[in-house]
């Protein structure tokens, strides 16, 4: 394992906390501040939605079970859903491969 991976999974495990995603408890780690964007809906009011990253362990997600839109992540309460951010799968594995994190896009 290189030195970058070392670091990555020494923070995961320093880090992570438990999640329940699409019924399941896994471990991962919010990535990021959490951001609020307001959008206007047909000249309507503005609707706010707020946006972060959830680090995760590749393993969790065995091949045919990867990330996809609309899954959902229940974080201490609050419900976040999986979605693909502007050109990009929702999710991306973290650094290389040898890490074992992916990094999963997520709004509510």
């Amino acid at each position: 394992m290189d030195d970058i991976a070392g670091q990555m999974a020494e923070f995961f495990r320093d880090n992570a906390r438990q999640i329940t995603y699409e019924g399941r408890t896994i471990k991962a780690v919010p990535a990021g501040t959490q951001w609020h964007d307001i959008e206007s809906v047909k000249g309507a009011f503005g609707v706010m939605s707020s946006a972060r990253d959830y680090i995760c362990k590749a393993a969790d997600f065995p091949p045919g079970s990867e990330p996809k839109p609309k899954d959902v992540i229940e974080d201490r309460g609050t419900h976040w859903k999986v979605y693909n951010l502007a050109s990009e799968e929702c999710w991306r594995p973290l650094g290389n491969e040898s890490t074992g994190l992916i990094r999963i896009h997520v709004r509510k």
